[in-house]
């Protein structure tokens, strides 16, 4: 059983992160959250923002940053845009 990996993993805080957390961000596994610590190696500022903004109030809209994805396939589902380029999806 030790090949067994836990179903959430904590998710990585950002370094110096003094974030009073009111909800616990978690990881799907643990190669979700290898790719959150390389996005936070390329853009730190904007990481750290995404864990607090996740931390404290996830599913408040902030146009063009937070959003609840549309269609069936993605109900109940949340996106957070980190960059342009990178995105982080909860449900």
């Amino acid at each position: 059983m030790e090949n067994v990996e836990p179903p959430e993993v904590k998710l990585t805080a950002p370094a110096l992160s003094e974030i009073e957390n009111t909800w616990l961000v978690v990881a799907k596994n643990r190669r979700v959250n290898r790719d959150w610590e390389a996005l936070m190696q390329r853009h730190p500022e904007n990481t750290r923002r995404c864990y607090e903004d996740l931390s404290n109030a996830p599913t408040t809209r902030q146009p063009g940053r937070v959003f609840p994805l549309k269609g069936k396939l993605y109900k109940g589902a949340w996106e957070y845009e980190v960059t342009k380029e990178d995105r982080v999806e909860w449900h």
